[in-house]
């Protein structure tokens, strides 16, 4: 079998992001869920007062204090809006698509590393990871 070139695999790796990008963009103009408008609602609490008084230990930032939830995700959108200076729903399109971008490239080179002269392989495994029905679900 014909071994892939480089330009091929970033071509490939490209196209699967910007399908990503496609499949993930809001048809609303806003996120879908619960969680998704707590977590806006929080992220933008902590943009507007600059800071969330509901933390007793480090480990509450994880949710692994007791009586605690895992804010760290809240506090690193609200990080993410204030640097880039766009509002809080905006820089969460943002952060998903950064994080699908490291998953892409993540499963990527594990499936490399099981498969080290099969580059095709890798790539059908990373289109499937990041289309699959979970992953697009955690991170629509």
């Amino acid at each position: 079998m014909k071994e892939l070139n480089g330009k091929y695999i970033y071509f490939s790796l490209f196209t699967i992001f910007f399908l990503n990008i496609i499949m993930r963009y809001p048809s609303s103009g806003h996120s879908t869920g619960t969680d998704s408008f707590q977590n806006l609602a929080v992220s933008s609490y902590i943009v507007e007062n600059g800071h969330l008084d509901t933390f007793s230990n480090f480990l509450s930032f994880f949710g692994l204090y007791p009586f605690s939830r895992n804010m760290g995700g809240a506090y690193l959108l609200s990080g993410l809006s204030l640097i880039i200076g766009i509002n809080v729903e905006q820089s969460l399109f943002i952060l998903c698509m950064f994080l699908i971008a490291i998953a892409i490239l993540g499963i990527f080179f594990l499936s490399r590393s099981f498969f080290p002269y099969r580059n095709n392989l890798a790539l059908i495994a990373a289109l499937l990871f990041v289309t699959s029905r979970k992953t697009f679900y955690f991170t629509d």
